[in-house]
């Protein structure tokens, strides 16, 4: 653990050229900025373990389209997950995982055809739609290994080496 505390600054958007933010295991809190979509060039950003930043996921998060590694996870953000993150096209791997988020799962998420590790436990998220979109019994708590599943909209099949939908 670090002792990096705070709040993310909001003129963290003007990092225009980041490719890369690694706040895991420190003291952040607050809200992550909507100008944290200005950062379009970046691949990694990991806000994990921090258990204090709050808020929802901003719409902005759709921008980050060179995004490859997304990981919020064990905060306590809130709401839902926006349409946007279907945008992220060059997404491997999304980590939500252990917060305080709700809602529906959106569809758009079935565009993400790079994605390979989803983890969205520790939620209140309605996952039927998200199952019946890749194929799966809406039933299933909690899935894991190669299922040789193909998101919607790709045209190829994908291995996800992991998926974590329960608790």
């Amino acid at each position: 653990m670090n002792s990096i505390n705070g709040d993310i600054p909001e003129n963290i958007g003007n990092l225009r050229n980041i490719q890369g933010l690694f706040l895991t295991f420190n003291l952040i809190k607050g809200v992550i900025p909507k100008s944290i979509g200005n950062l379009s060039k970046m691949s990694d950003l990991d806000l994990s373990n921090n258990f204090r930043i709050v808020g929802g996921i901003p719409e902005t998060i759709g921008n980050l389209t060179a995004l490859q590694n997304l990981d919020l996870s064990d905060n306590q953000i809130n709401g839902k997950i926006p349409d946007s993150v279907g945008n992220l096209l060059q997404l491997d791997v999304l980590r939500i995982s252990d917060n305080n988020i709700s809602g529906l799962i959106p569809h758009t998420l079935g565009s993400l055809c790079n994605l390979s590790e989803i983890y969205l436990s520790g939620n209140t998220l309605s996952l039927s739609i998200l199952l019946a979109r890749l194929g799966l019994p809406t039933g299933l708590p909690k899935f894991g290994g190669s299922t040789g599943i193909t998101p919607v909209g790709c045209h190829s099949l994908l291995p996800f080496s992991g998926i974590t939908i329960g608790e």
